[in-house]
Formats: structure tokens, sequence, C-alpha cells
């Protein structure tokens, strides 16, 4: 009896042990297929993101980028100058994406986002995109939906079955409009970002008609014992024409609130720059003239306004027929009493909101509308 006993155990622990391989075994595997890992090798990665070209597919519409004497610009919007730096953050996105498979099966695609029309494209193009019939594509990114509650996103390099998820969201620059109807990845503002690197303006001169106002930025004289937290080591001056006594030194809130709503310079559209002389601009209405510490000035020339019909903008800097909303071409050009009036600490200056409502606007631009909370199979809460 304690024989058949022995060798009953013997089996049992026997299978025990084989049910515990094939266990660990199971999950070897599926550890193997989550590893880490990059959608494009090293060498392909680092040739795409120093490619020319790229083409953006979503919601029903495509726009094509590229290089233009050094300066990225959407080739498919009168050539609108690019946010470089957001490009070039898109670019190393799409050809560093690295993270685990989620899926392998086309059927699976939809859950996450991909063959949808939700799912957005990607697709880096060579130094033949222009020339050639298919675009010159070296590579083609689908990006699916966000994941929820992480910063990430699932993503399929065209041609294979594999879903990913990874760590940057690639959707986010992608969504964002600087005005209802501009494509992605603009320039925020009307002042090229390259001009603002050399250090903002020191001077500003508003023409309008007959009137001529200058503002000076000079350099406080700093009194340790009256110096608050914050306080800047300048101020800015409404210049009285050459008599210090007609100075009027304005309020550094006001002051800031204009200046930094000048470099911010929202627009609503880009224009084809053949129309700028139709547009009133031969001959502007107004202009703005940001001059630097060093290099050469940047001057803002308005067109012709009327009433609350945008007004076009013309910016010889970069060869570009901006629109403004009339309120922003107003704000732009305001009389010095404005300037230089009493803030009221009850309410918010015409500049910050002005450029607070820009900014809402930008938030509901979203082409696809608010995303839908959840968790997406395979992801755990």
């Amino acid at each position: 009896m304690i024989r058949p006993l022995a060798w009953l155990a013997g089996l049992v622990l026997a299978l025990a042990l084989i049910d515990g391989w094939l266990a660990g075994r199971e999950t070897r595997a599926r550890d193997e297929e989550r590893r880490v890992g990059a959608l494009f090798k090293p060498d392909e990665a680092e040739n795409l993101r120093k490619q020319p070209a790229f083409r953006v597919e979503l919601a029903g519409e495509a726009h094509s980028y590229g290089r233009v004497e050094g300066q990225w610009r959407c080739l498919s919007y009168h050539k609108a100058p690019a946010d470089a730096r957001a490009v070039q953050a898109l670019l190393d996105g799409v050809a560093q994406a690295e993270g685990i498979v989620h899926a392998r099966t086309a059927e699976e695609a939809a859950a996450f986002g991909i063959n949808t029309p939700r799912t957005l494209k990607v697709s880096i193009q060579g130094p033949r995109a222009m020339q050639d019939r298919s675009g010159d594509v070296l590579a083609t990114l689908e990006i699916g939906s966000a994941q929820g509650g992480r910063e990430g996103c699932f993503v399929r390099k065209k041609g294979t079955p594999e879903v990913w998820s990874i760590a940057s969201d690639l959707r986010a620059p992608l969504e964002q409009r600087g005005a209802p109807g501009l494509p992605p990845l603009l320039e925020p503002s009307a002042v090229p970002a390259a001009w603002l690197e050399q250090g903002g303006a020191i001077r500003i001169t508003l023409v309008r008609g007959a009137e001529r106002t200058v503002l000076e930025r000079r350099e406080r004289e700093l009194d340790p014992a009256s110096m608050q937290p914050g306080m800047l080591p300048w101020t800015w001056v409404l210049a009285g024409g050459g008599a210090p006594e007609l100075d009027v030194t304005l309020d550094d809130g006001v002051a800031g609130a204009f200046t930094g709503f000048l470099e911010r310079l929202p627009y609503v559209a880009v224009l084809d720059a053949e129309d700028k002389d139709r547009l009133g601009l031969a001959a502007p209405q107004a202009t703005v003239t940001l001059e630097p510490r060093t290099g050469p000035p940047l001057v803002l020339a308005f067109g012709a306004s009327a009433g609350e019909k945008p007004v076009a903008l013309w910016v010889e800097t970069g060869k570009t027929l901006f629109q403004v909303a009339a309120e922003i071409f107003r704000l732009a050009l305001p009389e010095p009493e404005l300037l230089t009036a009493k803030p009221d600490e009850k309410a918010e200056n015409p500049w910050s909101a002005a450029l607070r409502a820009t900014s809402a606007a930008s938030a509901e631009s979203n082409p696809f509308g608010a995303a839908a909370p959840g968790v997406l199979p395979g992801f755990p809460r």
C-alpha cells in the first residue's frame, strides 16, 4: 500500500513541477513580448530626425511642412512660419519612439485609437518630397489614443501590425491650434521667435497717422533698501520728445503687460504674401517698431482697418502676411492715456485679458473635440 501512495505522490510532484515550468515559460514569453523596445533602429532614427520635410494627416485634413531658407514652414498654408522647437520635438518623438507592445493584430488596433477617424499620421519625407509623386515618404507613424491619466499615447509604425505604448504624447502638439482653422505646429506669435532670442525690445515706436508714441526701456537706479521682490532692473518710460520733464514712467505691471502682449502678438490667419498691397500695406495705416539692443529692428506694419473686420499685418523679417483681430490691432497701438493710466487693482488689464481669451479660443479649437476619459484595453489603472 505504501509503494502506490509514494508513486502517486511522486506523480503529483512531477505534474506540479511541469505546471510551474509551463507557467514560468508563459510569463517569460509575455514579458519578452512586452519588453521595452524602439520602433526604429538607431541609425534609422538619426536619419529620420534630420529630414527636411514631413506631412501631417488628421481629421480629414493634411498639411505639409518643409524647410525654407533654414526655417520650418507650413507649405500647404501660405508658407506660414512653423514653431521650430515644436517641430523638432515632434520629429524627435517620432524617430526616437520607444515603449512596449500592447497588440499584435489589426483587429485589436481600433481599441487603441488606430484605424479610426481620430487616428493621426505623421509621415517623414526625404529631400524629394515635392518632386516625387509618392512624396518621398521614408516612414509613417500612426498615432492613436492618448493614455488616460498618463503622459503617452499608442502608436503603430505603418506597415507593421504591432501597436506600441510610448511614454511621450505625440497627439497634444498636433491637436493644439493658435486659432480655429489654423494648422498645428505654427509659430504662436506674429513676432518671430528667432527675433525674440536677441533679447527683446528696448525701444518701441507706435505710429498711427500723425500720432507717434515712443516707449523706452531705461535701467533702474537700484537701491537695495527700496528693492521689492520680483522688481525688474529697468523701467519703461513714455518719452516726452526730448524733454526729460515730460517723460512719464509707466507702472511696471502695465508696461510688462503691454510689451509682453506685443512679443506674443496673436493672429487669426496667414494670408498669401502677394496680397499685401491689395490689403493696404503699400502704404501701411500704422506701424509698431521694436528695436533690440543689438541687431535690426522688427517692424509690424498694419493695413487698412474697418470696424471689427480683421486687419492685415505684414512682418518683413519673416516675409509673412498675417491677419489679426480688430481688437488685437487696437491694443497693439493704444492711446498714451491708456498706457499712463493708474491700473485698476480689481480689473484685469486689457492686454492680459486679450491673451487669455486667445488661449481659451485656442484650447477650444481641437479638431477632435474633448477626448473621452477612460482606461483603454490592456492598460492598467
